[in-house]
């Protein structure tokens, strides 16, 4: 499997679509659903090593990046009903709070994989291979990038929205999915071995 840029823009379309008059929850709801859907589809690589019970270690893990859609939902949902009441800065608000919201769903995640690798004990013990086991760890992603181009969305969608032929659902699926791709593609993920492989550390990404 693999993280699908394709599948998330159709979601996000198909949220934008439901969404009608008097339901508050229909956006920040989906969107956070449709991204948790997306995270689920990436594989987790990574490069392992350090030194652990009975030697160095190296290795590479494989897994997964689980992350959940409630506290991204919270905060764009109050980010929608506190603009209700201004008169002004409305869209780029909206842009820094979505930026929010996801920046918390990645920092909450939870990043598992299966490591394999090489054990090599001091000498004259030989290396013992395969040898391996479990990590866990996090994803660190940044949300600046992704708050300046849905700012600069938000303003295209606004000065193009009375133009022949626009569809603002989506420009606004398809960019949304375009930047959230790539929040998480350049996040870079950190795992700390468990058990056998305690001591050791991983480096990586999603994809």
């Amino acid at each position: 499997m693999a993280l699908n840029k394709a599948q998330l823009q159709s979601d996000f379309e198909a949220v934008f679509e439901s969404m009608t008059d008097g339901n508050e929850d229909t956006f920040p709801n989906g969107i956070s659903a449709a991204v948790v859907t997306f995270v689920s589809g990436g594989v987790v690589s990574t490069i392992d090593a350090g030194t652990v019970t009975g030697g160095t270690y190296s290795g590479s893990g494989t897994g997964k990046l689980t992350v959940t859609a409630s506290a991204c939902a919270a905060i764009i949902k109050a980010a929608c009903t506190a603009m209700k009441t201004m008169t002004s800065g409305g869209d780029d608000y909206l842009a820094e709070e979505m930026g929010k919201g996801f920046k918390k769903m990645a920092d909450d995640g939870v990043v598992t994989t299966t490591v394999t690798g090489v054990l090599t004990p001091p000498p004259p013990a030989t290396p013992i291979s395969p040898y391996g086991g479990a990590a866990k760890g996090t994803i660190s992603c940044s949300e600046t990038t992704l708050v300046t181009k849905l700012k600069a969305l938000f303003q295209k969608m606004y000065n193009q929205r009375e133009e022949e032929g626009f569809d603002g659902n989506k420009e606004f699926a398809k960019e949304l999915a375009n930047e959230i791709n790539s929040f998480y593609t350049s996040g870079t993920i950190s795992t700390d071995g468990q058990g056998n492989i305690a001591g050791s550390s991983g480096s990586g990404s999603i994809s």
